[in-house]
């Protein structure tokens, strides 16, 4: 593979590393949500404050009358859907958030890949010798060989 297609690549690899970097770490842009216990998440459904109710797994996020938005977690309470029926609070249920497949395979696989690159790459740059990566004990010096003609000091002396 040529040098250019090597560097190509290399920043191919490096470009997707931070769009997934970014993506990662990324806060969706919403509404700030208060975090309110769940006690008084249920008061604030008894006086009928609650416009909205969104469950994602175990966790709450609501709509207030006044439109603020609050967020609580709840614990295994299977009455909160009647609860919330019974109050004309509009429900919405979503499934809990999963990571990514990227995400997983970056976190399971990623550091024995880099592992084996790292691997590989410093074999290679010992096998090529000269004056790469672990090579600064390695002399310089060529065998000399009856086939290569010697040049002597009497063979050049008297030249200008």
């Amino acid at each position: 593979m040529n040098s250019r297609v090597k560097n190509l690549l290399f920043w191919v690899v490096v470009g997707l590393f931070m769009i997934l970097l970014f993506n990662l770490f990324s806060v969706p842009t919403h509404a700030p949500e208060e975090e309110v216990i769940f006690s008084d998440f249920m008061a604030k459904i008894d006086k009928g404050d609650v416009e909205k109710a969104t469950i994602k797994g175990s966790h709450i996020s609501s709509v207030l009358k006044d439109k603020t938005r609050v967020r609580t977690y709840a614990p295994d309470y299977p009455d909160l859907v009647k609860v919330l029926r019974e109050k004309d609070v509009q429900i919405e249920v979503k499934p809990p958030d999963e990571s990514p497949w990227y995400i997983t395979f970056l976190v399971t696989w990623g550091p024995f890949i880099l592992f084996l690159g790292l691997w590989f790459f410093l074999m290679r740059q010992m096998q090529i010798g000269g004056n790469k990566a672990l090579s600064f004990g390695k002399s310089r010096a060529r065998m000399l060989t009856e086939e290569r003609k010697k040049v002597t000091f009497s063979d050049v002396a008297g030249i200008d």
